[in-house]
């Protein structure tokens, strides 16, 4: 799941990827952790990469 949340009092965004769990049990100091409350959000979604045109950074980066 992706998400923005505001970047403090920058005026920025931050692009959060993560996983939805029951609970913060197995989380350790190096992660985050974000409450989401239940209410109605918008939702983008993107297609499908075409993993026949795809090409990995580094290839690009010619390392």
């Amino acid at each position: 799941m992706g998400l923005c949340i505001p970047a403090f009092d920058s005026g920025n965004a931050v692009y959060l990827l993560g996983v939805i769990v029951e609970d913060f049990s197995r989380v350790t100091d190096d992660m985050l952790t974000v409450n989401v409350p239940e209410a109605e959000y918008a939702v983008f979604t993107t297609p499908p990469v075409d993993m026949e045109i795809y090409v990995p950074v580094k290839e690009r980066a010619g390392k």
